[in-house]
């Protein structure tokens, strides 16, 4: 439902705006974030080089690839999905070297934590069985300061008001269906570059 592209637009923005950035992946079976910001070709290490990270680690910004300002640990062609000591450890790090850190943490299962200062998003489809699947990743998970974004489109026509009263929880941004960015994504141009559309969302 654009977890992904909202994750690597919202670091886009974020470093775009001069804060030092950093973009995680740990969606299991994600795909590699590399792709969604057009940086497959770009040098540097991925989870297939950082799965055995451990302890504290030293500034890693130098061993990663830098797309349009935003330091990125994304899933590598191998998709050496991290353990969490690993994530921990290099969460710590980039925490540590960066004023904000992105995570797409697919649905949340092997998100570590607790960290402070955060802020969870959970992108939930703009339809019936979108808003259910999330209930129920709100009663298993219980966060307790989950904000929502709407993917809305096609046959996901939900109004954003349904979907917080539904869910009991706020609505902070809608994520429209969009083809020009659709044709973007596929050609390796990233999103916020895509799209000024997406940009505002992310900005705002």
């Amino acid at each position: 439902v654009g977890a992904s592209t909202l994750a690597a637009g919202l670091a886009q923005v974020s470093a775009n705006q001069a804060i030092s950035t950093a973009l995680v992946e740990l969606a299991p079976a994600g795909g590699g974030l590399d792709l969604v910001l057009g940086a497959e070709g770009v040098p540097g290490w991925r989870w297939d080089e950082l799965s055995s990270a451990r302890g504290t680690l030293d500034d890693l910004s130098d061993l990663l690839p830098c797309p349009h300002g935003v330091t990125l640990v994304s899933l590598g062609r191998r998709a050496h999905h991290p353990s969490a000591e690993a994530s921990v450890a290099v969460l710590r790090a980039l925490a540590r070297s960066h004023d904000r850190v992105v995570v797409d943490a697919g649905r949340g299962e092997d998100a570590p934590g607790p960290w402070s200062r955060t802020r969870t998003l959970l992108v939930v489809a703009g339809d019936v069985r979108g808003v259910l699947a999330a209930r129920g990743v709100l009663d298993e998970r219980r966060w307790s300061d989950v904000e929502v974004v709407v993917r809305q489109g096609p046959g996901r026509r939900l109004s954003s008001q349904d979907v917080a009263e539904t869910l009991g929880v706020p609505v902070v941004g809608i994520l429209p269906q969009r083809g020009r960015l659709a044709r973007a994504l596929s050609v390796g141009e990233a999103p916020v570059m895509a799209d000024r559309r997406l940009a505002k969302v992310c900005r705002r």
